[in-house]
């Protein structure tokens, strides 16, 4: 039984399953083909940068006035502008494959002029807004084969931008001669991506809920379809001896019995990346309940292997992702404040070893504590990640943030005033304490203490700072805490949509250091780094896969006989 046909996509017939090691050593590197290899090779030559010029013109024709999402899928403006647009682009046939690229390239370039020309924000968003429209309903085109592999190839297949441009296309005040356009084509090349990663890059989060981008996301979720993307020019280690398909169909009968790359399918990732956090609780726990000051403990020595090969994970993932995408991630940030407290516990738990200070050494461990601040809710969010409301409690944190900033720089002049009226004898520390309490709540506070600052001035500012705390910008920030809520919640499905796909597409990253759960991936990098600059590419490939199995041996065998089942 083949546990894969996966939303419509069928394995291999069993004729064509004979069981070989892609990771086999004298195998050819081009030993298994790309999913529809021939239109790949034809593609390499599709005009990418011409397609853009032209969808960008025809836009930036067709729409002159501010439109909404709703307005662009009303009936009105469908058939007088957005079928005409669908037909045009693709001439009443199948689209062109890069066709779905080249409209999320283009949303992304007007979104970016709606940031930089305020004048005409509005019209390019509507512009940004009708370019998502448009692939949604041209990739729909590849959705009404369900057997078919043509809609992961249109979502998977990378595009240079620059394919196709030639001098004469810019602009003569741009100054591209052919060492530039050179420069730009090797830029494209290096940058190349696909429609589906520079729909998460970009934000095109009405584009990643259309069903047939979440049947490829599901799909590569479960494992049914394997997503292996080129690695980062960025990433922490690159093994790229074989080159293998940016996506194929799982056929167990066709991959080793001890396949890591299964390490790499995002549910499976997901599940040890819980485990393996619940078991850094735990030594968490265990090294406050047990430390020692003047020495390091096993459960001590145990939580800071996991701790920095938690970080190592982090790490790895920042430089595949960048670190736009990483922080669009609602877990990444828990995730970076907890990195922070644990370096910071180490810096300072090997300063106080090194020294004998005992009293640095309790200030590391309090240094510590704060990280259960983090690692609780890290574990509980794991569970609970559909909840809309800690979407809501992500953006009105954001929201928060920035208005207590503002809210500063009002209370910053009743600062200065209660600084001078006090003629040193209060501290600045001291009065932005006090004012602190009263904009929490503790107004009596301020007016016990109001004649010290100035017996006719002193209790006339702490009233007025009273109201203006109490009442005005308390109830400003209410106000903007309540439309943030609501403005999350009325776009929660596509909020939460977004997140799912963020971290599926994270989690099947190329980067050989996926294939190991932490801390084995700390032993992992400190053995492949320095193989890295020894071995042929060839040798440090077959380091790696017998690494990999090695240490990952116990799961390996009980993800195979799963498969199997």
């Amino acid at each position: 039984m083949v546990k894969s046909s996966a939303a419509g996509y069928a394995p291999l017939s069993p004729s064509h399953s004979t069981a070989h090691s892609d990771d086999d050593p004298e195998a050819s590197p081009a030993s298994t083909d790309p999913l529809l290899s021939s239109a790949i090779s034809l593609s390499a030559h599709e005009p990418v940068f011409t397609l853009v010029q032209r969808v960008s013109k025809e836009l930036e024709d067709a729409v002159d006035t501010p439109l909404s999402w709703d307005q662009l899928k009303s009936p009105a403006v469908n058939f007088s502008l957005v079928r005409p647009l669908v037909h045009k682009f693709t001439k009443g046939d199948r689209p062109h494959i890069s066709l779905i690229y080249a409209l999320l390239l283009v949303r992304a370039h007007f979104v970016e002029r709606a940031d930089d020309d305020l004048a005409f924000a509005a019209v390019n968003v509507a512009r940004s807004d009708l370019c998502e429209l448009l692939a949604i309903k041209a990739l729909s085109a590849y959705g009404v084969a369900p057997g078919s592999h043509e809609l992961l190839h249109v979502l998977s297949m990378a595009f240079n931008p620059f394919a196709g441009a030639e001098a004469t296309m810019f602009a003569p005040g741009e100054g591209v001669d052919e060492a530039e356009l050179h420069r730009l084509d090797q830029f494209g090349k290096a940058e190349a991506t696909n429609a589906l990663e520079l729909a998460v890059s970009s934000g095109a989060k009405r584009f990643l809920k259309s069903p047939l981008v979440q049947q490829v996301v599901r799909a590569i979720d479960r494992g049914d379809v394997i997503y292996t993307p080129e690695s980062s020019s960025n990433a922490l280690l690159v093994d790229s001896y074989k080159p293998k398909p940016v996506v194929e169909v799982y056929d167990w009968r066709r991959r080793p019995y001890l396949d890591h790359h299964r390490l790499r399918v995002p549910r499976i990732r997901g599940r040890l990346e819980f485990a393996t956090f619940a078991v850094m609780l735990a030594l968490f726990l265990a090294t406050q309940a047990t430390y020692r000051v003047e020495r390091v403990n096993a459960c001590e020595a145990l939580f800071v292997l996991w701790g920095i090969g938690f970080a190592l994970d982090e790490w790895s993932a920042l430089a595949a992702n960048g670190l736009t995408t990483y922080a669009s991630g609602a877990f990444n940030i828990l995730d970076s404040c907890f990195c922070v407290v644990l370096f910071a516990f180490l810096g300072l738990r090997a300063v106080g070893l090194a020294r004998g200070d005992d009293e640095l050494g309790t200030l590391a461990f309090d240094t510590l504590g704060l990280a259960g601040c983090v690692l609780l809710p890290r574990l509980t969010i794991s569970l609970l990640r559909h909840n809309v409301v800690l979407l809501a409690l992500g953006a009105m944190i954001k929201e928060f943030t920035i208005f207590m900033g503002l809210a500063f720089l009002t209370a910053s002049g009743f600062l200065c005033t209660f600084r001078i009226l006090s003629r040193g004898t209060w501290s600045v520390g001291r009065i932005s304490w006090l004012m602190l309490k009263i904009w929490l709540g503790s107004a009596f506070l301020g007016f016990e203490a109001a004649q010290q600052f100035h017996e006719w001035y002193g209790p006339a500012l702490m009233v007025a700072f009273a109201i203006l705390s109490q009442t005005l910008l308390l109830t400003i920030l209410i106000s903007l805490l309540s439309n943030t809520f609501a403005a999350v919640q009325a776009n929660s499905e596509v909020e939460l949509i977004y997140q799912m796909t963020l971290r599926t597409l994270e989690r099947a990253k190329a980067d050989p250091l996926t294939c190991y759960v932490p801390p084995l991936n700390t032993f992992a990098f400190a053995v492949l780094v320095p193989l890295r600059f020894i071995l042929s590419p060839r040798a440090f490939h077959k380091a790696q896969v017998y690494l990999a199995r090695t240490l990952n041996l116990p799961i390996l065998v009980a993800l195979a006989l799963y498969a199997r089942l």
